[in-house]
C-alpha cells in the first residue's frame, strides 16, 4: 500500500540518518550526567556531595543517580518501618472508611450552599469560571468522577500520614503503593491500547508511551518539579512564610508590586502573545470546582466580603483585599476576591501522596485548540465529508462553527455570534479566536488538496492525514520561530529543542522522559505572556485607523465583531505589526482592574490570580527554584535589583517567600532570551519534554512514529511558516501581504 503524500511534493529527497550526538563527559562516581531540572534530589545534597559535568562543553550538568525522584530513597535497613509494613490491611481499612466519610462531609456541605453561592452570571467571577467551565454533561459528570477519586485518594494520604505518625521527611521519601489494595478503585483507570487499531494520534493523547499510556492523556495529572509546597505536604494551599507569618495577599503583592504602565518592546509584535496563549490552551486548561450542575460557586458574597467560614465552599480560596486597596477598596467596599481552587486529578502511579491538579486537554503538541480532547469533541466538530471541519458560512466566508451554548459568551443579542473550536476558551479574546480561525482554515485547506489529490480516500483518512501535517506544521512553528525568541538560542541548545534539517529523522525519543505538563509551567513560568498583552490593538484599513479596540475588557468572551467583513484581516494586520509589552513587573491597568469586567464598574485582577493560581498548585517560592537549576539562591531582596528591593522588603517577611511567578517577572533577563533564567528554563524542560517525550512527534524516525513521514515530506513540512499560514488563511480583503518572519515587528527584519 503506498503511504500517503503531502500536497504539491514533486520530487523525493535522499534519506539521511541522525546520528546522536557526542554524549558528555562522564560521570565518576556517581550515576549519568544531565541537567539540574531533571535531578531535583540534588538540591537535598551539600555542594560538596554534588558531582558536575560538562553539557555541550559547558559544565551545565550535575552527575545523578536518583532520575526524577524528588529526594533520595531512605537505606531499607535503616527505615523504621518498610513502607508495606505500615500499609497492612487494618490500616487501609480505616483511611478508606474515614476518606469516604470525609469527602461526604464535604459534598454534603456543597450541597447545601448551592442555592445560597451560585455565581452570578453577569459578575466578572464568573467571567473567570468560564475559562475553566466544562460546558459538555458528560465530560463534566467524568471530570467531577475523577476529581472526586482524586480527593478521596488525598484524604487517605491525610489519614494515613497522620494514623501513622510520619514525618513530612519520612511520607516524601517513600513510595506508598495501593495498586493491589481496595484503595485501588480511585486509581488512575489504564487505557486498552490493545484495543485502539491504526496509526494516528488518539484523539485523548492516550497510549502515546506504551509503558505509560496515560501519560499526557486528556484528564490527568499535571507534573510537579519539586515536591509542591503544600501546608500540610498534601493538598492545602500554601498560605504561610517561612517565618510562620501569614504570607501577603496576592492581591496586596500585585497592587504594591506591579505598576500600571505601558513598556513596549519594539522587537516582536502581538501575534507573539497570542500565538504562545493558544499554544498554552494547547497543552494545558486546569478545570474549577463547580456544583454537580455545572453552576459556579461564589467564593464572595455579593456585598463583596468574606463568607463566614460555615458557609464557604471546601474549594473556595478567596483573596483579601486591603481596605486601603486603592482602587477595590476605596471605591467599591470589596474585601473579598473570587478565587476557586483547581480539581484534582488521581495520580499516573497508584499511590499515596500528594495532590496534582487536573489537566482537561492533551498534555501534547497536537493542536487540540483545534480538535478537541476527546473522540467526542472531536467528532462534534468535523463535517464528516472530505476530511473536514464544520464552519460557519458568512458573507462568503469560512469561520469557526456556530456555538449554541447560551454561556459560551456573553451576548447573544441579534447578530452576536459565539464559535466553537477544540477549546473552550477560543472566545476569551477576540485576536485569540482570530489565530483559532486561521488553523481551523489551514485544517480545511490542507484536508481540500489532500482529497482533490487522492480522489479514493474516505473522509476518515483524509481527516487524519490533514489533521497530521496541521499537528506538524503546528510543531514547526513552535521550535523553529516562537522558543528561539523566548528562551533563547543558549537554552535551544543546552535543551535540545532544534528541529532537525531537510528529510533528516530524529531519533531521540525518550519513552522514560514524562512529557506531562507541570504545574510550575502551566500555572507559573508560561504565564509570563500577560505581561506581553497590550489591551488595545488599532484596526487600520487602507492605511487609515478604522477602529481603537479595547479588546481587554470590551471583547473579553464577546467575538461578536469577526462577523464584520473585514475585522478578520484588520485584526490580523494588527496582530503582525503592533509591538508587544515589555516582561517586567508593568501590566495594562485593564488586566489589573477590569478582567472580565462584562459592562460592571469593575473586573477582576488577573495578576493576582496567577499569583494565587500559584499558591493553589503548590509552586514552591522562587528561591527554591534557583536551588533546582542549580543557581546561587538569593540571600536578600537587594538580590533582585535596587529597583526592586525596597518594595520587596515591605511586601514579604522573607526573600525565600517570594512567588516564582512574582520572582520571574523581576529577574534580570537571560541573554538573548524574553524571560529571565528560572522561566528560561522551566519553559525550555517543559518543551524539550514534549518533544523528547512524545513518540508521535512529527519528526521521529518509522521505528519510532508509527505515523512517520516520508524523507521528501519531512522536507516539505519544515519549510512551514507562520506567515505562510497566515497568508494562506487570511481573507485577503484588506492584507495583502506579510513580513517572512511574523513575530517580529516588520522594521526589525
Amino acid at each position: 500500500m503506498t503511504r500517503p503524500h503531502i500536497w504539491l511534493l514533486l520530487f523525493l529527497t535522499k534519506y539521511a540518518r541522525l546520528e546522536p550526538n557526542t554524549p558528555p563527559k562522564e560521570c565518576l562516581n556517581r550515576g549519568n550526567c544531565t541537567l539540574p531540572i531533571w535531578c531535583p534530589a540534588h538540591v537535598y545534597f551539600k555542594e560538596s556531595e554534588k558531582e558536575h559535568c560538562m553539557i555541550n562543553g559547558v559544565r551545565k550538568g550535575i552527575c545523578c543517580n536518583t532520575g526524577r525522584n524528588f529526594m533520595p530513597r531512605t537505606n531499607s535497613g535503616s527505615a523504621r518501618h518498610s513502607p508495606e509494613s505500615l500499609l497492612d490491611s487494618k490500616t487501609i481499612s480505616a483511611i478508606s472508611r474515614q476518606s469516604a466519610h470525609s469527602l461526604a462531609e464535604l459534598r454534603s456541605n456543597e450541597h447545601q450552599l448551592h442555592k445560597l453561592a451560585v455565581l452570578p452570571e453577569s459578575s466578572p467571577d464568573f467571567g473567570l469560571f468560564t475559562n475553566s467551565r466544562t460546558y459538555d454533561v458528560a465530560e463534566l459528570a467524568k471530570v467531577q468522577n475523577l476529581a472526586d477519586q482524586a480527593r478521596r485518594l488525598a484524604l487517605a494520604s491525610n489519614a494515613f500520614k497522620r494514623r501513622r505518625s510520619l514525618t513530612d521527611d519520612q511520607f516524601e521519601r517513600e513510595s506508598f503503593d495501593i495498586d493491589s489494595t481496595p484503595l485501588s478503585e480511585d486509581c488512575l483507570p489504564e487505557p486498552d491500547c490493545v484495543e485502539i487499531v491504526g496509526v494516528y494520534r488518539t484523539s485523548d493523547g492516550s497510549c502515546n508511551n506504551q509503558l505509560h499510556p496515560t501519560w499526557g492523556q486528556a484528564l490527568t495529572a499535571n507534573l510537579k518539579l519539586l515536591p509542591p509546597a503544600y501546608e500540610d505536604h498534601i493538598f492545602e494551599a500554601r498560605k504561610f512564610s517561612v517565618t510562620g507569618q501569614l504570607l501577603p495577599s496576592a492581591r496586596t503583592i500585585s497592587s504594591r508590586l506591579m505598576k500600571n504602565k505601558d513598556v513596549f518592546n519594539s522587537n516582536f509584535t502581538l501575534l507573539l502573545a497570542q500565538f504562545g496563549q493558544f499554544i498554552g490552551h494547547d497543552v494545558s486548561q486546569s478545570v474549577d470546582h463547580s456544583f454537580r450542575n455545572s453552576s459556579g460557586i461564589s467564593c464572595c458574597m455579593d456585598s463583596g466580603d468574606h463568607w463566614p467560614e460555615r458557609l464557604r465552599h471546601f474549594a473556595c480560596l478567596p483573596i483579601d483585599v486591603s481596605p486601603s486597596d486603592g482602587f477595590y477598596g476605596r471605591h467599591f467596599g470589596r474585601r473579598c476576591m473570587h478565587f476557586m481552587r483547581s480539581v484534582f486529578a488521581p495520580d499516573h502511579e497508584c499511590r499515596l501522596g500528594y495532590a496534582s491538579q487536573l489537566d482537561k486537554v492533551t498534555h501534547f503538541i497536537d493542536a487540540s485548540t483545534v480538535y478537541g480532547s476527546s473522540v467526542e469533541q472531536q467528532g462534534d466538530l468535523r463535517a464528516f465529508e472530505n476530511g473536514q471541519l464544520k464552519v460557519f458560512r458568512d458573507f462568503g466566508r469560512n469561520l469557526l462553527p456556530l456555538d449554541e451554548d447560551s454561556n459560551a459568551c456573553i451576548s447573544r443579542k441579534g447578530g452576536s455570534a459565539c464559535f466553537k473550536s477544540g477549546d473552550t476558551r477560543v472566545n476569551s479574546l477576540i485576536t485569540l479566536t482570530a489565530v483559532h480561525t486561521l488553523f481551523h482554515r489551514e485544517h480545511n485547506r490542507v484536508a481540500q488538496a489532500l482529497s482533490e489529490m487522492n480522489p479514493h480516500w474516505i473522509d476518515e483518512t483524509v481527516f487524519q492525514e490533514a489533521r497530521k501535517i496541521v499537528i506538524a506544521e503546528l510543531q514547526t512553528v513552535l521550535y523553529n520561530e516562537f522558543l528561539p525568541i523566548v528562551v533563547g538560542t543558549e537554552a535551544i541548545d543546552l535543551y535540545d529543542l532544534r528541529l532537525q534539517e531537510g528529510p533528516i529523522y530524529a531519533i531521540d525519543y525518550d519513552p522514560i522522559m514524562e512529557p506531562s505538563v507541570s504545574s510550575e509551567f502551566t500555572a507559573g513560568a508560561f504565564r509570563f505572556g500577560h505581561s506581553l498583552i497590550e489591551t488595545t490593538i488599532t484596526l487600520l484599513k487602507g492605511g487609515r485607523v478604522d477602529q481603537v479596540l479595547a479588546f481587554v475588557p470590551e471583547t473579553m468572551n464577546y467575538p461578536s465583531q469577526m462577523r464584520r467583513i473585514d475585522v478578520f484581516d484588520m485584526i490580523l494586520i494588527a496582530l503582525i505589526t503592533q509591538p508587544v509589552q515589555q516582561v517586567d513587573e508593568n501590566f495594562n491597568e485593564n488586566l489589573q482592574k477590569y478582567v472580565f469586567r462584562f459592562g460592571n464598574c469593575f473586573g477582576t485582577d488577573l495578576i493576582s490570580i496567577n499569583i494565587q493560581r500559584g499558591r493553589d498548585h503548590g509552586i514552591q517560592p522562587y528561591n527554591r527554584y534557583r536551588e533546582l537549576l542549580g543557581l546561587p539562591k538569593f540571600t536578600s531582596f537587594s538580590d533582585f535589583g535596587p529597583k526592586y528591593a525596597k518594595t520587596l522588603a515591605t511586601i514579604y517577611p522573607s526573600v525565600d517567600d517570594v512567588d516564582l511567578y512574582v520572582g520571574g517577572l523581576l529577574e534580570q533577563k537571560a541573554p538573548g532570551a524574553l524571560v529571565g533564567r528560572v522561566f528560561q528554563h522551566i519553559i525550555a524542560d517543559q518543551f524539550a519534554r514534549l518533544k523528547r517525550g512524545d513518540r508521535y512527534f512529527f519528526e521521529n524516525h518509522p521505528r519510532i512514529n508509527p505515523s512517520y513521514f516520508e524523507p521528501a515530506q519531512l522536507a516539505e513540512i519544515r519549510k512551514t511558516s507562520m506567515a505562510r499560514i497566515v497568508c494562506d488563511n487570511a481573507d485577503g480583503l484588506s492584507l495583502g501581504m506579510v513580513q517572512p518572519e511574523v513575530f517580529k515587528v516588520p522594521s526589525t527584519w
